[in-house]
């Protein structure tokens, strides 16, 4: 579950850099919209999580704002879950590395699985243990980005919006 939350942020964090050229500081180009270019897919354990249609704004402030959509399937389960996901935070930048910590997050079950009970309250709360996560830049232009999560290796792409 601890990657889970790593591969979140991540992916909230991928948001960060996308223009990161020129005379501008990756600070004053972040801010903005930023969307993952394709859905990003990780296994562990014999679970699959997906995280789609994920959006980030980051703001002047160092705040910022996140949602979109988490799948998990596996032997763990009985049906696919989906989730819906919205989370405010801080971020900042140094070097190539994007931190990210999530202040507060909202976590809703889509999926009505029987005897399940609703687990999107934990999950919120494990995303807010988790503390800061860092990716590091691995290429960026003014339109896109590639990270990959220190913390599982992933690597994903975004776009801005």
């Amino acid at each position: 579950m601890k990657q889970f939350f790593s591969i979140l942020m991540g992916i909230i964090a991928l948001t960060l850099v996308s223009a990161c050229g020129g005379k501008a500081t990756p600070e004053q180009l972040i801010v903005g919209t930023w969307v993952t270019a394709a859905p990003v897919e990780e296994t562990e354990n014999g679970m699959t999580m997906k995280f789609d249609d994920m959006q980030t704004s980051f703001n002047k402030d160092k705040t910022t704002a996140s949602s979109g959509k988490i799948s998990m399937s596996g032997a763990m389960l009985p049906q696919a879950m989906e989730m819906t996901i919205d989370t405010t935070g801080t971020w900042s930048i140094d070097g190539m590395v994007i931190s990210q910590t999530i202040t507060d997050a909202d976590v809703k079950m889509t999926t009505n699985i029987p005897g399940m009970p609703d687990l999107g309250p934990v999950i919120a709360q494990g995303m807010i243990a988790e503390g800061a996560t860092t990716s590091t830049i691995l290429s960026i232009d003014k339109k896109s980005l590639l990270v990959k999560i220190d913390s599982t290796g992933t690597e994903m792409e975004m776009k801005k919006k």
